[in-house]
């Protein structure tokens, strides 16, 4: 009789080799059973690769990425598109006259290393890199979707300018940094010489070198422009409230002085970095506020003054006599009215603080301002208003983030629960599907193809078959702590290499 093979008869079964059970040798039966992945200590580098986990871990980073650094991105600006919310009477998009598009951008404030005081450096490079793609990426995104006709920024552009009065060639590394994430569009006009007090600082504490500097590379802190029968006026504020030196505030009051003579009859939109004076309690900020529960804050201290002089406010008001007003600085928002009185009559115009287009501003909610101006027939009145304004909203950062650190975390637990506790882990999965598939893949499956077999009354009706598969659960059969140490440095730097291609890619 073979030593391999033996053909078991019992009753009439039959000649058909589909109904005979082999019986193997111990090389054979070896072959059939559960392969267990040996991590060995005598093996190379490689045979710790654990390579499908890692490609699996990297295909599902990459689409994690791409959801929410460019498909969340472009939901959310779509949503902002001027056609969802204009509504001036009368215009056609056949019209030789269309709407004109502004997006303003406050307080973008890009951080440095002196940004966050004994925090470790390592912590400052990555709050950065975030930092500045969200900037980047909004920016890019919102500009290739939304195609404003211009694009002014309403200071703080960056966080500490003002601390580099003597390190010029820091300064100009920022400078070429903020270029890098702001840089121009062909078909849009940029502004971004509106300055904030982390610019260049407030009143007397200005810096003559400082505020020349900025001009050289920004353009004039005060300045405007006549566009669609309108007149934005960008005023640097806090040289103005520089009572104490002539030196630096005789610039924005020459400015004053000459816009008030040649200026035309052109609806005026005043533009301040600083917001100007009001009273937090009478004047609330309105629903769109994040801080409702808190007052806007009143109050001053070294290069900053979160409000105007009353006194300021109410001059400002008269010489320009402006429509709508535009500020930044608090990062939040805020939409007042103000009263002033001109030529013997009541005025109010209202002013609006814009959010913050920054994720480290402190607000959960970064954000733009839209500004459309139609005004074909160069009139001002009160039932046909010649400018619309929205609040466009960004992505929110923390919730992506969030999900960020949850992906890795259990990213790097998977590695850890197979490489450092396989007992555990394999204990866990043969529990967890005791009664499934994967679990009856070890036992002789029952062929559903083929006829029972009748031994007789003393034996149950049962199918035969041989076609036993190994199941590779490539779990190891001992922890193996490099390995874990070599294949989670292989996902962190894959996952850093991911997240670099999103970031410059756009």
């Amino acid at each position: 009789m073979d030593k391999v093979t033996r053909r078991v008869s019992i009753g009439n079964i039959g000649n058909n080799d589909g109904d005979i059970l082999p019986l193997h040798n111990e090389k054979e039966n070896a072959k059939l059973k559960p392969k267990l992945y040996t991590s060995s200590k005598n093996g190379g580098i490689l045979s710790k690769l654990r390579l499908k986990h890692l490609l699996i871990s990297f295909i599902a980073w990459f689409c994690l990425l791409k959801y929410y650094e460019r498909i969340v991105v472009k939901k959310n600006i779509k949503a902002c598109d001027w056609s969802n919310w204009e509504s001036f009477d009368g215009v056609k998009q056949t019209d030789s006259v269309q709407p004109y598009h502004i997006a303003l951008v406050a307080d973008p404030q890009l951080i440095d290393d002196s940004s966050y005081p004994g925090r470790p450096n390592f912590i400052k490079y990555f709050v950065k890199k975030i930092s500045d793609n969200y900037l980047h990426r909004n920016y890019m995104i919102s500009n290739n979707y939304l195609k404003p006709d211009r694009t002014i920024f309403l200071g703080d552009l960056f966080d500490g300018g003002i601390d580099l009065v003597e390190d010029s060639e820091k300064w100009y590394k920022e400078f070429g940094r903020f270029k890098r994430i702001f840089p121009q569009f062909e078909d849009i006009n940029t502004v971004m010489s509106l300055p904030g007090n982390h610019d260049i600082g407030f009143g007397d504490g200005i810096n003559i070198t400082v505020l020349n500097r900025f001009e050289t590379f920004f353009g004039p802190t005060n300045d405007y422009i006549n566009i669609a029968n309108h007149s934005i006026i960008l005023l640097d504020t806090m040289s103005l409230s520089a009572y104490n030196n002539d030196l630096v505030n005789e610039r924005p009051k020459e400015f004053i002085k000459m816009i008030t003579e040649t200026l035309g009859q052109h609806p005026k939109i005043l533009l301040s970095h600083v917001p100007l004076y009001r009273s937090p309690d009478k004047q609330t900020c309105g629903k769109l506020r994040e801080q409702q529960k808190k007052p806007f804050p009143i109050m001053r201290g070294k290069q900053y003054q979160t409000v105007l002089d009353y006194e300021l406010s109410q001059e400002l008001l008269k010489n320009i006599d402006p429509v709508l007003i535009f500020s930044g600085d608090d990062h939040d928002y805020c939409h007042i009215s103000h009263n002033y009185i001109l030529n013997g009559e009541n005025n109010v115009v209202d002013e609006i603080s814009i959010k913050s287009a920054a994720m480290t501003s402190g607000i959960k909610y970064p954000a733009v301002q839209l500004l459309s101006l139609y005004n074909p027939e160069n009139k001002i009145t009160d039932d046909k208003p010649t400018f619309q304004t929205k609040i466009c909203y960004m992505p929110s950062p923390y919730l992506a983030l969030n999900v960020y650190v949850f992906a890795i975390t259990f990213n790097i637990l998977t590695f850890l629960m197979v490489l450092i506790f396989p007992d555990f882990t394999l204990h866990y999965l043969q529990k967890r599907f005791n009664n499934s598939s994967f679990v009856k893949k070890y036992e002789l499956p029952l062929n559903r193809k083929r006829p029972s077999i009748d031994f007789g009354k003393n034996f149950k009706k049962f199918n035969i078959t041989t076609n036993l598969k190994p199941v590779d659960l490539n779990i190891p059969l001992e922890k193996d702590i490099k390995g874990f140490l070599l294949n989670t440095c292989i996902l962190i730097i894959g996952v850093y290499l991911i997240f670099g291609y999103f970031f410059r890619s756009i």
